[in-house]
C-alpha cells in the first residue's frame, strides 16, 4: 500500500527504533518519529515526538509536535551520551525494567559527575547505575551502542521503493471498477 502512495519503506530486521537511529545516524533519514526515548538511547541524532498527534488533546491540553536533538539534549543535562543510557537503564527501557523508584531527575543526580551518588555496579572503575548485578550495566550499554549497527550489518534492512498507481490505488481503496476509474481519469483530463 505504501508504495502505491509513492512512499519508500523500511522493513526493519530488529527492533525499529534502533535501525531508525542507525540511519538517522548515517544520514539517510533526516529524523526518527517516535515516542519511544529509546530512539536517543540508541544514539538518533534528531527524533520527533508527537508527530501524528499534532494538534490534538490529551488531558485537556493541546499535544504538539516536538523536535529533540540529541546534542542539544546532552550539552541541556551537561551529561555523555553514555551517561544518558545509564539514566535509561535506571528509569527503564524496553530492554531493562529500571530501578523501582528511580525517574528521570533522580536518575541525572545519581550520574557521577553531576554532583550525584556513588554508583554500584562493581566494574572496576567504569561505573554505571547502583543496583545492576557486577557488569549489568557494560552489558546494556553495548547493547544500545553496538546492537543496532551489527544487527543492520549481518541482516540489512529491506527497502520498498515508490510505485505509483494511482488508477490501482483508487481501485484498491475505493473497491471502484476499472471501467470506472478510467471513466472518471478521463473526464477528469477533459478539463
Amino acid at each position: 500500500m505504501l508504495g502505491l502512495m509513492g512512499l519508500t519503506w523500511v522493513e526493519a530486521p530488529m527492533e525499529a527504533e534502533g535501525a531508525a537511529a542507525v540511519m538517522c545516524s548515517r544520514g539517510d533519514v533526516a529524523a526518527v518519529a517516535s515516542q519511544d526515548w529509546d530512539t536517543l538511547l540508541y544514539g538518533a541524532p534528531v527524533m520527533v515526538r508527537n508527530l501524528t498527534s499534532h494538534g490534538t488533546r490529551r488531558f485537556g491540553r493541546a499535544i504538539h509536535a516536538e523536535r529533540i536533538v540529541l546534542s542539544d539534549m546532552l550539552e541541556e543535562h551537561d551529561i555523555t551520551r553514555e551517561q544518558l543510557v545509564d539514566v535509561g537503564i535506571m528509569v527503564g527501557t524496553d530492554f531493562h525494567p529500571g530501578i523501582k523508584g528511580i525517574g528521570p531527575k533522580t536518575g541525572l543526580k545519581l550520574i557521577p559527575g553531576r554532583g550525584g551518588a556513588a554508583t554500584g555496579s562493581g566494574e572496576g572503575g567504569g561505573g554505571g547505575p547502583a543496583g545492576l548485578p557486577p557488569g549489568g550495566a557494560r552489558l546494556l550499554r553495548e547493547e544500545a551502542r553496538q546492537g543496532p549497527r551489527q544487527a543492520l550489518q549481518s541482516r540489512p534492512a529491506k527497502v520498498g521503493q515508490p510505485a505509483v498507481n494511482l488508477r490501482l490505488l483508487i481501485r484498491v481503496c475505493r473497491g471502484r471498477s476499472r471501467r470506472r476509474v478510467d471513466q472518471g481519469s478521463e473526464s477528469s483530463s477533459d478539463r
